[in-house]
């Protein structure tokens, strides 16, 4: 709000009776609910008091009900003359910027027990290069979705995929890439200079006759995500992997680049391609979501002569990912204690996504995100709507940014992951989403 609006609506306040002042414009509404306040500072240099007087102020407005503050957003008003003095926009849901997937760190492995099993690592120290330790080829070779011909690691999901990109293409070349695809695979494309193709989706993955038309371009590579997929939540169904094995059967040359970036939280197993396809698929599996960001370990596997070349593209950093770090992934994949907490935090990141699409479709919104980290809705304009809900104080992801070109309707990406384990409060975030946007016709993505 403009700081010269504000003094208006506060006239004759002073620093003592200032939370009576601005509660008293709130209630008779003329601070509406979604009203964004000046900052502490602003108004303490208006009024010429301390900035601690203005924070008690707002500190008594926050305990009865009539705002909230979010560290990204600002202080909001969010009373809106029901009389409860309950916020729709409760707490437990705005700290969290719901437009990035982050894992939850509760939901994350302890470590010390690892760490200390890594130390242990009968090739500690030792010379020589290793693309992946024994120990944690042993962990993943059971997991992995076909019977790859070398494996290797890399710092994190996104070098992994980096690396498997760089493996399977020269910069400047075109490749096929689904489409909505996750923001992060588009970025890396178009910083590598490569030329994309949009391939289109329905919910068993990539169609089979848009690859088809895409291979009419001879890619170098057709990338793509087989589970849990960013942002619609889809696995690749076996039939479908089927359907598109045998498209690309003739176009020989394109290589076939998986990744499986949420990784082992995700719900559904992945199918491959390289079931069909061995000798032209890379597959990055990342672990960051799982065991958190300090492991920071993702694993390659496929063709050998793609994980040759992505180790090459490597060796411009650091060539070999620490074989501690190795050791306690392969700990927390085998340990049983650690198998059992992730089955539990993949139960609670489903529940967190299924509760907030069944509230959302109690208010008419269509989301049908099966798997994943993320819901995906229809709305009528993308940019209304993203400043609708960052007066509510909720930061959403923006869904054209998952295209490559403007698409012809506009969705947003709500992450799930980090949404609080408490029913009412998704159902409060659910209700502040349906008021704040107008959902068009056609919802969810066909």
């Amino acid at each position: 709000m403009d700081i010269g609006l504000f003094a208006r609506e506060i006239t004759g306040a002073e620093g003592r009776d200032l939370g009576e002042f601005v509660g008293r414009a709130i209630r008779d509404g003329r601070l509406p609910s979604g009203t964004r306040l000046p900052t502490v500072r602003d108004v303490a240099k208006l009024l010429g008091v301390s900035s601690g007087t203005v924070a008690t102020a707002w500190t008594r407005l926050r305990d009865e009900g009539l705002v909230v503050t979010n560290r990204r957003g600002g202080t909001l008003v969010t009373f809106d003359g029901t009389g409860d003095g309950e916020s729709s926009a409760a707490p437990g849901w705005m700290s969290v910027d719901l437009s990035n997937g982050i894992a939850d760190p509760d939901l994350q492995m302890p470590l010390a027990e690892a760490l200390a099993a890594g130390a242990r690592t009968s090739s500690l120290n030792a010379p020589g290069l290793e693309a992946i330790t024994a120990v944690l080829l042993d962990a993943v070779r059971p997991s992995w979705p076909f019977d790859a011909e070398a494996f290797a690691t890399a710092a994190g999901g996104s070098q992994g995929i980096l690396l498997a990109i760089e493996a399977a293409t020269e910069a400047g070349d075109t490749i096929a890439i689904e489409q909505p695809s996750s923001p992060r695979l588009l970025d890396m494309a178009r910083a590598r200079n490569l030329k994309m193709i949009g391939v289109a989706c329905d919910a068993e993955g990539p169609l089979p006759h848009e690859l088809a038309r895409a291979l009419e371009q001879a890619p170098a590579a057709f990338v793509y995500q087989p589970r849990a997929h960013i942002p619609l939540g889809h696995v690749v169904s076996e039939r479908r992997i089927a359907e598109l094995a045998a498209v690309l059967t003739a176009s020989p040359s394109t290589a076939i680049v998986e990744d499986d970036n949420v990784g082992p939280i995700a719900e559904l197993s992945s199918h491959s391609l390289g079931a069909h396809l061995p000798d032209r698929t890379i597959h990055m599996r990342a672990y960051c979501r799982t065991f958190g960001l300090d492991l920071r370990t993702s694993v390659l596997g496929g063709a050998r002569r793609l994980i040759d070349r992505a180790l090459q593209a490597r060796s411009r950093g650091a060539v070999m990912q620490s074989r501690i770090l190795q050791s306690a992934m392969a700990h927390l994949i085998t340990n049983p204690q650690s198998q059992q907490r992730l089955a539990q935090a993949q139960r609670r990141y489903a529940w967190r996504r299924t509760t907030l699409i069944k509230a959302l479709a109690s208010h008419g919104v269509v989301a049908a995100n099966p798997d994943g980290i993320m819901v995906w809705i229809e709305v009528a304009d993308e940019r209304t709507a993203l400043i609708s809900l960052a007066s509510y104080g909720i930061a959403a992801g923006a869904g054209s940014k998952c295209f490559l070109d403007p698409p012809p309707r506009s969705f947003l990406r709500i992450a799930t992951s980090r949404l609080p384990d408490d029913r009412k409060l998704i159902g409060q975030l659910a209700a502040t989403i349906a008021k704040a946007i107008f959902v068009g016709s056609r919802q969810g993505f066909d």
